[in-house]
């Protein structure tokens, strides 16, 4: 299910040239944005317990595990699950989601 709720559009990655001291040797590297994205893998997350169970879904205290080669993160989060949508009312529930958190970055503190 999780590849159904991916957002329609991934950013598209961009190539460039990096110089290493010698513009005549270069090489080609692959780059993405280094956005923020309300999408987390949920393979990254360990659902914990629930801590709470409303008309809308359950919440769950998780941990997000986030890797890199120089470190391993792991964080504490609060996971809401929420019930079932129907196929018709997705879309519209994702591009809701989409535009509040868009507006949530622009507010410190969020």
């Amino acid at each position: 299910m999780a590849e159904k709720n991916a957002p329609a559009q991934q950013r598209a990655s961009f190539d460039y040239e990096l110089y290493e001291s010698d513009p005549d040797h270069l090489r080609t590297v692959v780059a993405t944005p280094n956005q923020a994205t309300p999408w987390i893998d949920p393979a990254a997350l360990k659902l914990r317990h629930r801590i709470r169970r409303g008309p809308f879904g359950d919440v769950w205290l998780a941990t997000h595990h986030q890797s890199s080669e120089e470190h391993d993160r792991y964080h504490e989060v609060a996971v809401k699950m929420l019930h079932p949508i129907k196929e018709d009312h997705m879309q519209k529930f994702l591009d809701k989601f989409e535009e509040i958190f868009l507006k949530s970055r622009q507010l410190r503190g969020v």
